[in-house]
């Protein structure tokens, strides 16, 4: 038995006593911090009273909590403004390049109907020469051919037909090569105008 009372002595009696009758003032009794509770109705988990956040809910429990919150929805925000603007600049980049390939598909266009334009006269002075060439070499053709009887030709007039042609093949092949010729010419006449103007 002397264990059990072995630390306890009379100068603490004195002291509990002392203090239940006022004598001596109270010695401050240390609590324990009280848990917080989240005021989230579906967590209701306890956290430690420094606590900025619920560790469950993620729901602020302090003023500093809150202003972290309001922080990080500021910077989310931010995010989501830049991503409009970085999405808003694409579109527009998008529909620029739709733009541009519009504008270059109509340019191509009307070149081609320009470039149709500018050969139409070709075509026709084609023609003419042909037509120029049949009548030196083939008299009367037109009336053979188109005329009244050209409904009924007959196979003499086939083969004069084909005699005319291989007459005219070779002419008009020499008249296209200095046409061309021609035409590279002018041609280089206007780029070299062009690159002494540039």
């Amino acid at each position: 038995m002397p264990s059990i009372y072995e630390n306890f002595d009379g100068h603490e009696a004195i002291e509990v006593l002392s203090e239940k009758f006022g004598l001596k003032p109270q010695t401050k009794q240390e609590f324990l911090p009280r848990l917080r509770e989240c005021p989230n109705v579906t967590c209701k988990e306890l956290n430690i009273p420094d606590a900025p956040f619920c560790v469950k809910c993620r729901v602020p429990l302090t003023v500093a909590g809150h202003i972290e919150q309001g922080h990080q929805k500021e910077k989310e925000m931010q995010a989501l403004r830049n991503e409009m603007v970085q999405s808003k600049q694409e579109i527009k980049d998008r529909f620029q390049a739709y733009e541009d390939k519009m504008a270059e598909f109509i340019h191509d266009i009307q070149s081609r109907l320009n470039q149709e334009e500018t050969s139409r006269p070709y075509r026709h002075l084609m023609l003419d020469k042909m037509r120029e060439i049949l009548d030196r070499t083939a008299p009367g053709w037109f009336q053979e051919v188109f005329g009244p009887k050209a409904s009924r030709l007959s196979p003499e007039a086939n083969e004069k037909i084909k005699e005319w042609l291989k007459i005219l093949n070779p002419q008009i092949d020499a008249e296209n090569r200095e046409r061309e010729v021609e035409i590279q010419n002018q041609r280089k006449v206007l780029m070299d105008s062009m690159g002494t103007n540039v």
